[in-house]
């Protein structure tokens, strides 16, 4: 069985809770995304790359390449679907809000608004901005529209022909590449939001309820709005043919046609939020989006509308589908979500630094923590999410959750929750003792130890009702923590160090940390309280696996089965390991260690972490990597 890239969890530190397997004492500073295949049955994270803003257009080229404009100036393009993305400068340092569009594999455009900076005898310059494209996006260049107001949408129905439109009517067209661009009367002084052609035929929308159309590839325009029907703004429209267009608008504005624009009807969309855009492949088949990380999907051309889960609250701006109703939708903070239509959750989203993850025993429950004390919570294993959130200044570094679906958390600054729903409400700890800076947490049935970085632990042995704490001999700092069971658990460290309990965590021995050639140990994993292994960075940066017991912490080196360090292990039974780390190193071994081989993971990021479960293995790292591997 093969690694493959699968719907996970994302850059985490995973453990199950059931082994108390460990999280790294450095957590990585990295966001979450969740990888998938083209035409997955799930909405995914895609991590766009935008460092500030929101992504306020998305584009597809000929070739597949996805293009985001952010609204600080960045383009941003994906040539495999989403699933990694690079961030190019296009040569303004102004804000640049405005929209994207292809007319073939290798060009593109970009449109908006820029501001040249005031001086004390000169004022502040704004006008609109072209940037062109003809190398599939890599680079971009400066056409001169003229003196115009800020651009706001374009759309490229052929080779070298495209339509722009903007503010105060502004509506521009080109027919050999932009090497000239015309103006053209619209007939309206409204702020143009948004344009799309098939051949000839063109819709236009904006500010006011402003409803045009052209028949001439946007030579000459009509008024199309209908009559005794007073429409809001009006922010996206979509045509998938000539024929049929539909439009999105604010206070949750939906409208159709099957006649090239003459006539519109207004169909029920069901929600009072503002529609951002909208993009329809077939004369079927629509998505929009809108505030909040609304999503709508309808498969009948607009006659009932579904609600999607997206996973998310940022507002998404825009979205665009391939022709099998795959889609990717972007909007605040950098967001960029995919799935297929109609079907959720679109994403899971937690920005910021990622801290750890759990999964029950079964598989089922998923929780997984961050910065700035948000939690993301699946009970189906991982194919629809809730967002929860903590509180400012709680940053989780160690989750659990019992077969009972209790759930535990440890903060950075020594805080201890606990939930008795699975994760969607946390109370503090009852009589929780003071240990600060804690860097994991394991429990098994009734009893948790939180492990803290200097060398003491906080011990319940009743479901969190009240906690004691204890000093394990050492100041460490510790890193990783596994508890096979109620008794027995095994820590480890900087240097070396390694303490094991035999009583519940109430007395620790300790194997001090050795000499500067001493490995650290990162992660540690026990099958049973007799079959234990941690991994670490050894001498001259290989790797370093030791084996051993929680009786005593006189281990035994298995010396370096890889040319790295390793960075996490999952031990699922007392002859099976699976250990990963950098450079895509996966490990494994089938005899309790006396024989580890390589196992291609297919990919060179550093692996951070890996856990065994019910459904296989699962392996996350850099880059936001996402292995699965069914079996173990």
């Amino acid at each position: 069985m093969r690694w493959r890239w699968a719907p996970a969890l994302g850059l985490i530190t995973l453990a199950v809770a059931a082994c108390g397997s460990p999280s790294l004492g450095t957590p990585p500073t990295v966001p979450l995304r969740v990888a998938a295949a083209q035409g997955s049955t799930s909405w995914v994270l895609e991590t766009s790359g935008a460092p500030t803003g929101t992504l306020v257009s998305l584009a597809r080229s000929a070739s597949g390449g996805l293009w985001a404009l952010s609204d600080a100036g960045d383009v941003l393009g994906s040539s495999d679907s989403g699933a990694n993305w690079r961030q190019l400068r296009v040569g303004t340092s102004a804000p640049f809000s405005g929209a994207l569009a292809f007319s073939t594999a290798q060009d593109g455009w970009a449109v908006g608004g820029g501001c040249v900076r005031g001086t004390v005898t000169a004022p502040r310059i704004c006008q609109g901005t072209i940037l062109a494209s003809r190398d599939a996006g890599r680079t971009w260049a400066s056409q001169n529209p003229g003196k115009v107001p800020r651009l706001d949408g374009i759309t490229c129905p052929g080779a070298g022909a495209c339509v722009v439109v903007g503010s105060q009517g502004t509506v521009l067209t080109t027919a050999d590449g932009g090497q000239h661009w015309v103006p053209r009367a619209s007939g309206t002084t409204q702020r143009l939001g948004a344009v799309a052609c098939v051949d000839t035929q063109c819709v236009a929308v904006g500010a006011g309820g402003v409803l045009l159309g052209s028949e001439d590839g946007g030579a000459t325009w009509t008024n199309h709005n209908p009559p005794h029907l007073a429409l809001p703004t009006l922010t996206g429209v979509s045509c998938p043919d000539a024929s049929h267009c539909w439009v999105t608008g604010s206070a949750g504005t939906l409208l159709s046609t099957t006649d090239g624009g003459l006539h519109w009807r207004v169909l029920p969309s069901g929600v009072s939020a503002v529609l951002e855009g909208i993009s329809c492949w077939t004369d079927q088949n629509c998505v929009a989006v809108g505030d909040g990380g609304l999503i709508l999907a309808s498969a009948d051309a607009g006659a009932t509308w579904k609600a999607v889960n997206s996973g998310t609250t940022e507002p998404l701006q825009s979205v665009v589908c391939d022709p099998g109703g795959y889609c990717w939708a972007s909007g605040g903070s950098g967001t960029v979500v995919a799935g297929t239509a109609g079907q959720g959750p679109w994403r899971v989203e937690l920005e910021g630094t990622v801290y750890s993850a759990v999964a029950s025993p079964d598989g089922r429950h998923v929780l997984v923590a961050g910065e700035g004390g948000r939690l993301l919570i699946s009970a189906d294993g991982g194919t629809a999410w809730r967002t929860v959130t903590l509180g400012e200044g709680i940053n989780v570094t160690g989750l659990a959750l019992s077969r009972a679906g209790t759930g535990y958390l440890a903060g950075a600054m020594g805080s201890l929750l606990v939930s008795q729903d699975g994760g969607l409400s946390w109370t503090p700890a009852g009589t929780s003792p003071q240990v600060s800076a804690l860097a994991d947490l394991g429990c098994a049935g009734a009893t948790c130890v939180a492990l803290g970085y200097g060398g003491q632990v906080a011990i319940t042995a009743d479901g969190g009702r009240s906690w004691r704490r204890q000093k394990i001999g050492s100041s460490g700092p510790f890193f990783g923590l596994s508890c096979p069971d109620q008794e027995h658990c095994a820590a480890v460290g900087y240097g070396g160090v390694v303490a094991v309990t035999a009583d519940g965590g109430r007395h620790w021995v300790v194997r001090p940390p050795g000499g500067p050639l001493a490995p650290t140990l990162l992660a540690v994993s026990c099958a049973d309280a007799n079959h234990c292994w941690a991994v670490g960075a050894g001498a001259r940066g290989g790797a370093a696996v030791e084996e051993g017991g929680t009786q005593s912490p006189q281990w035994v080196s298995q010396g370096g089965p890889a040319p790295v360090p390793l960075d996490g292990i999952a031990c699922p039974d007392p002859e099976t390991c699976w250990a990963v780390g950098y450079d895509g190193v996966v490990v494994h071994t089938a005899d309790a260690g006396a024989h580890w081989a390589l196992d291609p993971s297919g990919t060179t990021a550093d692996l951070l972490a890996i856990t065994a479960g019910v459904g296989g293995l699962w392996a996350v790292g850099d880059d936001s990597t996402v292995l699965h591997r069914a079996g173990s």
